[in-house]
């Protein structure tokens, strides 16, 4: 669930470089993630972004394009004060 990078993205698209709480997150898996020498490949999203939440989806992916697994969460900006 690390891999799919939302947090990652939420930050990445907030101009104050916040970070956040996960406040929810569902994970759907969908098949093995390949062998032991193959590469997983993520992605992050900010799908939507308030001033204080962010709305992010994430995708894994092996080494053949295939979707080992997909997320959607709900992440709290921590302000830097």
């Amino acid at each position: 669930m690390t891999l799919l990078a939302m947090a990652s993205a939420a930050r990445n698209q907030d101009a104050q470089d916040r970070p956040s709480v996960t406040i929810e997150m569902k994970c759907n898996f969908m098949r093995p993630g390949g062998s032991i020498n193959g590469r997983l490949r993520a992605s992050g999203r900010l799908r939507h972004g308030t001033r204080s939440m962010a709305f992010c989806d994430g995708e894994v992916h092996d080494n053949n394009g295939q979707v080992i697994a997909t997320a959607s969460g709900t992440f709290k900006y921590i302000s830097n004060r």
